[in-house]
């Protein structure tokens, strides 16, 4: 299989993606920590589901980027791979902690 060549674009494209991800996975931890605090209006389900939905995300990243690799994908390929799961999760997690700030934080 004949592999596309590698572009500053592609390299930029996926370094975005990446940041992205990075940013929003921030946004995450801080607003699940002030909703452990009591400062953010959060489910009490919170806890559990972020620990549960990291372990479905790394699976299903790992079976991605290999798959991408046994298939002959470039480096960027893979990595685009690898990130897909990851990435939708935050961007989900953050569409979703951001709609239920408008809540009143929950009662110590």
């Amino acid at each position: 299989m004949e592999q596309k060549k590698s572009t500053l674009l592609t390299q930029a494209t996926l370094a975005t993606a990446y940041a992205r991800m990075g940013m929003e996975a921030n946004m995450v931890m801080g607003m699940r920590l002030m909703g452990m605090a009591g400062l953010w209006a959060m489910p009490s389900s919170e806890i559990a589901r972020m620990i549960d939905e990291k372990q479905k995300a790394f699976g299903d990243s790992a079976m991605a980027a290999t798959r991408s690799a046994l298939a002959g994908g470039s480096p960027e390929a893979v990595a685009r791979a690898a990130l897909g799961p990851i990435g939708r999760e935050t961007k989900a997690n953050v569409k979703r902690l951001t709609k239920s700030s408008t809540a009143k934080p929950r009662a110590k």
